[in-house]
């Protein structure tokens, strides 16, 4: 579908910084039926990825605990191990920021380029307001127990 090429196209060019500016390397793609996933690794162990949800119309950001560099083989545990979490859930946890209220997300479920547009804006800032406390506290945020 060439919506979706253009939604994935335009996450993978607000996120460029992290590869510009972060050293994360540039996004590995994987494309599934209902979902696309952006994954920006970094050399530290950890990924940050852009999760764009064709069902539920929205776009998630996750953190990823990466094995020997590379993608863990389970979507949120692998080998008796955390490996993924939602950014939003680990600002909470780690107490970089309060987040009391549930995101206001779209009023209509449209699958229009701007309401992704909307979507992945939220979540570039989210990233990019945070990309310093994830790079340099990447060993905290998946604690050893996890």
């Amino acid at each position: 579908m060439n919506e979706k090429r253009s939604i994935t196209e335009l996450a993978a060019t607000k996120f460029a910084s992290l590869v510009s500016e972060w050293k994360f390397r540039e996004p590995l793609i994987q494309e599934e039926k209902w979902m696309t996933r952006l994954s920006f690794l970094h050399d530290i162990g950890i990924a940050i990825e852009i999760e764009i949800d064709w069902r539920e119309l929205e776009v998630f950001v996750l953190l990823v605990r990466l094995e020997h560099g590379s993608l863990p083989g389970g979507y949120y545990v692998s080998n008796g191990r955390v490996c993924r979490k939602h950014l939003v859930n680990v600002l909470r946890e780690q107490g970089w920021i309060a987040l009391n209220r549930r995101e206001r997300r779209r009023k209509s479920a449209s699958r229009t380029l701007e309401a992704f547009e909307e979507s992945i804006e939220r979540a570039r800032t989210l990233v990019l307001d945070h990309v310093a406390q994830i790079v340099s506290r990447a060993d905290v945020i998946f604690g050893a127990g996890e």
